[in-house]
Order: structure tokens, then C-alpha cells, then sequence
């Protein structure tokens, strides 16, 4: 181990304990090898003042075993490693000591230290760090912007010092004027959400200060605009990537708070604001951050009303989290607990929250919100009826539940439900688009005759009761067709593959006549090509219907698709790659990969699931043609295949 320079120590960090070598103990095992090998020419680096070597391993075992360990601590004690245990004279430690100190003395003072070997020395807690990743660390620092300069440090030094109102409000400024810099671009770093809160939170140290509190608007909106500007970036980059917010659910909590205690005229409103503001911003902790903000009001006597707590409920519902449906249950008794009577927004508020947790029993527990809904309203409770929306609510967790044609039944029996309430005079519950779309979603997934069937007859029911009663209500758009579409394409009885083209050909002359709703996207086509593949035991006159309705299909995307705006994808690919091996002979099945295979590596649209569908389509010397390989198709990756594909 060559000791670069006597100025430093050795430091060697395994696990959690470190052994440190000291520059006295190093000069001395240094020396003691120096004169060990008398009568040979010293080595270059002995001879230099500040480049020792210790030359053996007995040296640097003796190094480590001299050293002193403290076992409390991990690490070994700040006292030299020489001592007369060691056989060794404690003047030449005592020397190096005086001298040390002596030059920190004149270093403290300003003045050079004397150009000798030992006035190198310096603090034996001084340390040089060897290893890569603090090297890493390092170079890191050394280029990221420095804490002490511009808005950034200041902001730093006057967090260290906050002692008085008007240090908090320097920190608004001083953070107003960094949203600024980075609302014009010439900003240094971005904002972080932990920098904002540390600086919102400093303002709560004095009392929520009306003068810091009045800042807190133009803060928020602030830090939205930049979410805003970011969110364009992003969007116009190829690949969209992602950026961090500069604010988050706790940042919301913090303002809410500040602006609760801050006795304004219109703090209430405000502090309702930024909970609806927090629920809506799908925030990972916005619902605990929104019950915590519902908690601060009540200690603060802010007045609670319905909407607050319908935001909190939305806040769980759009979490996505497996226990918000009973959260929101909580919620709900909590808010009658405190004499706030929940209106329909609350309960349907609840329904979404079980129709969006895909729990197996979540459509039936849903149901049962909607039947309390209305027994409070047959009892005389105001604002609690069911409306259109809480039918839907309801309808979508069964369309959400599992594939099993009961479930479909049942949105189908809602949706009979509200037809029933609407021709007997309650408005507010008629059906609408949808109404029909989640009812149609909820069949496509039940691979049954009778799910195909019924998707189609809501289909012609709602262009029925568009056509003829001029109800634009329930008008059939984009998402009804194509759930139609979906439900043919799902379905493995049954020849659908004729009725699916027919309802494709629909809505391409709708939209020429000027449905704009109904423009077909690429997931139209790609259903119509997924409805020929399961045709399997059909005669074989039907498999080569099937098999030019895919072809056509195909083809059309490529005509036609450019005035819709639709280009290929993998789905597209992996469908017709399917519907060739079920329905075509084996030398068109060759030709049609062929041409195929080529567009698909043109477009760009070759992924694992194209390979995947091609190992069970090809045979595997047509497939490994194709590629371009020899190797075994299994073990063909997507890596080793043009980027380019």
C-alpha cells in the first residue's frame, strides 16, 4: 500500500468499522522498513518526503493490529496507534504533535506554515475517501449548484435561522421568487416538494401569520402553473417521459392548515377549495392528507359542510387502494356522527369507491348503498334520491366484476330499473349513453351466445331511441360501438366475424355523414380481425369468409385508416398472425405472414407479443426466415432482432 502523501490517513471502511491508520504510526512503520532493509538503495517513493511505502504485509499487519478499537462506537479511538506497549518512544509522536498544532495555529491565524515535512501534517480527523462510490459522491457535489449561491442558498440559510414572523415571510418571497425563475426558464434547479414544505411548514412555527397566509394563493397557483408547463414539456417529447411535481398531498395539508388557523374571512372556503383541489389531484396520499385536513378544521372550529367531506370521499374512491371502500365507509359515519347529513353525492361517491376496488363482492355491496339510498328517500330524508349517475355507478361495478354472464344480468336489470322509473315520471333517473355502454362492457366479457346477442339488440336500442325519439342522450358513440365489437370479438361460439364487419362498415358511413363521435380507431379494426380467429370448426366455406373479412380488415386500415387517423399496432399484428393459422391453407398462410411480417417490421410494431403470436402461427423454418435466424425460436429474444423492427 503506497501512502500517497503523510498529510493523510488510510482509511478502509468494512461494514459498519473503521480502521484507521494514523500518520504517525504509517511515518513510523515506514521508517522501521527503511531501516530494516539498511544496506539497499531506498526506494524512490522512501526517499521523497510525502510518498512512503510500507512494504510488506507484516507491516500493514502490524498497522492494523496497533490500532486502537472502541467497540461502543464501531471505531477505532482518536488517540495515536504508538504507544510504549508497542515498543516504541512516545517522543517522536509528541514532536509530530507540537508541530501540528502549531501550524493549525498559524493556519487559523493567516499565516503560511513553514515548508517542512511535518508542518504537512494536519487534524488526524482528516480522512481521504478511496472508495468508488464516494468518489461518486463527490463528483456529484462538486457539479451539482451550490447551496450558498443565489435564491436556493439563501433559502437554506434563512430555514437554519428562522427565528421571527419576518424571516417567514422573507422564505414566502424568497420561494415565490423561485417559482418565478422557473416559470421563465433561467431557474438553477427544479422545485421539490420537500423544499416547499419545509418552507410552508416554517410558517406555522410563529401561528398561521395572515401576511405569510395571504402569500399562500400565489404560491399554489404558482407551483400549478410549473406542473402545468411541465406536463406540456413532457407531452410534446417523444416518449412523453415523466417529471416529478413540485408539490405533493402533504403540501396541500400544510397550506389547509395554515389557512384553518389564520382567522381570514374567507379561510373556510379556502380550506374547501384545497381539499377538492387535493382529491382531484389523484395524489398517492391525498385521502389520508384530506381526513387529516377534515380532522384540523374540527379542532379549529372551521365549519364542515357536505362538500368537504364528499371531496375526501373522492379522494378514496380515485385511490384506487383495496381498503377505500371501507375508508369511505368510515367516512360516511363519521360524517353523520358529527351531524352533516351525506346527500346523493356522498352515497355515489361510495358506490364508485366499490365498483372501483374489484372486489369479488364489491357490485352486490354497491347495490345495497343504492337500495339505503333509496330507503332514505322513501322515508322523507332530503337530497338522498338516485340519480342517473348513481345508477351508472352501480352498473359499472358489476361491469367490473367477474366474467360470469349473473353479473351482466344484473347491470342489465338496473339498466330495466331505470327505464321503469323514467316512463313512471322520475327524470333524473333516465338512461343514458353510458348507462348502455357499461351494461354492453359488462357482457363482453361473458363468452356466451347470449352475451353477443343482447350487446347487439342495447346497441339497436339506443340507435332507436336516438333515431326516432330524438333522444340525444343516449346516442351511441365510439365506446358503445366498439364494446360491441368487443364482445364479437370475445365470444368462441357462434360465427360473429360477418356481423362485426357489418357493424365496422356502420360506423365509417356514420362518420362520413358527420357523426364525429363516431369515428372508428384502431381498436375497431382490431376487434373485427379478433372476431375471425375462433372459427375453427366452421365449414370450410365459412373459415375462408372469416378469413377474407380479416384480410379485407387489414387492408382497410391501410386505405382507409389514414382518413381516420388509425395506424397498425401490435394487437393488429398478433390477431391476423392468429386468424391466418386458424383459417388459411398452408400456402397462403406462408404468403400472408410474408407480406405481413414485412409491414409489421415497417411499422415499427414488432414486440413480444408479435413474436409470440408468430412462434404459434409459422412453422420454424418459415419463422426463423423471417427473422433472419438460425437459433431455436424459443430462445429468440426481442433484443437480438432489429432495433429498427
Amino acid at each position: 500500500i503506497a501512502l500517497r502523501s503523510t498529510r493523510y490517513r488510510i482509511v478502509e471502511e468494512r461494514s459498519n468499522v473503521h480502521v484507521r491508520v494514523c500518520v504517525s504510526a504509517a511515518r513510523f512503520l515506514s521508517s522501521e522498513g527503511s531501516a530494516s532493509s539498511s544496506g539497499t538503495a531506498s526506494s524512490p517513493a522512501s526517499r521523497h518526503p510525502q510518498h512512503r511505502l510500507l512494504s510488506s504485509n507484516a507491516a500493514l499487519a502490524t498497522v492494523l493490529d496497533e490500532t486502537h478499537f472502541e467497540p461502543s462506537s464501531n471505531t477505532c479511538s482518536s488517540r495515536p496507534c504508538l504507544s510504549p506497549s508497542s515498543g516504541t518512544d512516545n517522543t517522536e509522536y509528541a514532536t509530530i504533535r507540537e508541530r501540528e498544532v502549531s501550524v493549525r495555529g498559524q493556519r487559523a491565524a493567516g499565516a503560511s506554515p513553514p515548508s517542512t515535512n511535518d508542518a504537512e501534517l494536519i487534524s488526524p480527523t482528516e480522512t481521504i475517501a478511496a472508495t468508488p462510490a464516494r468518489r461518486k459522491q463527490q463528483r456529484r457535489r462538486s457539479a451539482s449548484p451550490k447551496r450558498g449561491k443565489g435564491v436556493l442558498g439563501k433559502i437554506h440559510a434563512r430555514l437554519n435561522t428562522n427565528n421571527s414572523p419576518e424571516a417567514s415571510l422573507e422564505l414566502a418571497d424568497l420561494l415565490l421568487r423561485l417559482i418565478d425563475e422557473e416559470l421563465s426558464g433561467s431557474a438553477a434547479v427544479k422545485l421539490k416538494p420537500q423544499m416547499v414544505n419545509r418552507v410552508l411548514s416554517a410558517g406555522m412555527k410563529h401561528g398561521s401569520n395572515p401576511e405569510f397566509v395571504g402569500r399562500l394563493d400565489s404560491v399554489m397557483k404558482g407551483l400549478e402553473a410549473i406542473a402545468r408547463m411541465d406536463s406540456s414539456r413532457n407531452s410534446s417529447r417523444k416518449g412523453n417521459g415523466s417529471s416529478s411535481l413540485p408539490y405533493d398531498a402533504r403540501t396541500y395539508s400544510i397550506v389547509a392548515e395554515l389557512w384553518g388557523g389564520s382567522g381570514i374571512a374567507n379561510s373556510q372556503h379556502q380550506v374547501q377549495r384545497i381539499v377538492k383541489t387535493l382529491a382531484r389531484s389523484r395524489q398517492a396520499d391525498a385521502p389520508t392528507e384530506c381526513e387529516r385536513i377534515l380532522r384540523m378544521m374540527k379542532e379549529r372550529n372551521v365549519e364542515l359542510t357536505a362538500a368537504c367531506f364528499n371531496a375526501c370521499l373522492d379522494a378514496w374512491a380515485k385511490s384506487g387502494r383495496s381498503d377505500a371502500p371501507r375508508k369511505a365507509e368510515d367516512l360516511l359515519v363519521s360524517m353523520q356522527q358529527q351531524g352533516i347529513q351525506p346527500n346523493f353525492i356522498s352515497f355515489t361517491t361510495v358506490i364508485d369507491c366499490f365498483a372501483k376496488s374489484r372486489d369479488v363482492n364489491a357490485a352486490q355491496k354497491a347495490e345495497e348503498v343504492l337500495r339505503l339510498m333509496q330507503e332514505l328517500d322513501g322515508s322523507g330524508m332530503p337530497g338522498v334520491r338516485p340519480t342517473t349517475i348513481t345508477f351508472n355507478a352501480a352498473i359499472n361495478a358489476y361491469s367490473k366484476g367477474p366474467n360470469r354472464l349473473e353479473f351482466a344480468e344484473n347491470a342489465d336489470r338496473l339498466l330495466q330499473e331505470m327505464k321503469t322509473l323514467s316512463d313512471a315520471g322520475y327524470v333524473q333517473v333516465s338512461p343514458d349513453r353510458i348507462t348502455y355502454t357499461a351494461c354492453i362492457n359488462a357482457y363482453s366479457k361473458v363468452k356466451m351466445n347470449r352475451a353477443a346477442t343482447r350487446s347487439v339488440e342495447l346497441l339497436r336500442e339506443m340507435e332507436k331511441l336516438y333515431k326516432e325519439g330524438g333522444n340525444d342522450a343516449v346516442s351511441p358513440d365510439l365506446y358503445a360501438y366498439n364494446a360491441v365489437l368487443r364482445t364479437l370479438g370475445n365470444q368462441d361460439e357462434g360465427y360473429h366475424a360477418t356481423e362485426a364487419e357489418s357493424i365496422l362498415n356502420e360506423m365509417i358511413s356514420l362518420h362520413k355523414q358527420g357523426h364525429p363521435r363516431i369515428k372508428p380507431d384502431v381498436l375497431s379494426f382490431n376487434s373485427v380481425i379478433r372476431s375471425c380467429i375462433l372459427h375453427t370448426k366452421r365449414s370450410a366455406k365459412d373459415k375462408q369468409q372469416a378469413l377474407k373479412i380479416a384480410i379485407n380488415t387489414l387492408a382497410r386500415i391501410r386505405s382507409d385508416g389514414g382518413e381516420f387517423g388509425v395506424k397498425v399496432d401490435s394487437f393488429t399484428f398478433s390477431y391476423f398472425f392468429k386468424a391466418c393459422a386458424a383459417l388459411a391453407s398452408v400456402q397462403q398462410l406462408e404468403e400472408l405472414l410474408r407480406a405481413s411480417f414485412k409491414w409489421c417490421c415497417n411499422s415499427g410494431s414488432l414486440n413480444d407479443r408479435v413474436l409470440d403470436a408468430l412462434r404459434q402461427s409459422a412453422s420454424p423454418e418459415l419463422a426463423q426466415k423471417l427473422l433472419g435466424t438460425s437459433k431455436e425460436l424459443e430462445s429468440v429474444m426481442i433484443d437480438d432482432l432489429p432495433a429498427e423492427w
